[in-house]
């Protein structure tokens, strides 16, 4: 099972659509560190989602496993 799609609903919640055609939703509002702060506090950072090799990446290449 693969990520291959992300979209920010609002706020933090991204929902994810798999490569088996299912979608799951996550909330990223618990993330914390210093190499995420930028990104969580800026909402146009946040929405900057992308899905590189299966994982969730915003700028800066902050990935989540």
């Amino acid at each position: 099972m693969m990520i291959v799609r992300a979209k920010v609903l609002h706020d933090h919640l991204v929902q994810f659509t798999l490569d088996d055609g299912r979608r799951i939703e996550r909330d990223f509002s618990l993330i914390e560190g210093r190499a995420f702060d930028t990104t969580w506090r800026d909402p146009r950072k946040f929405k900057r989602v992308r899905v590189v090799d299966g994982k969730p990446t915003w700028p800066g290449n902050l990935a989540r496993q």
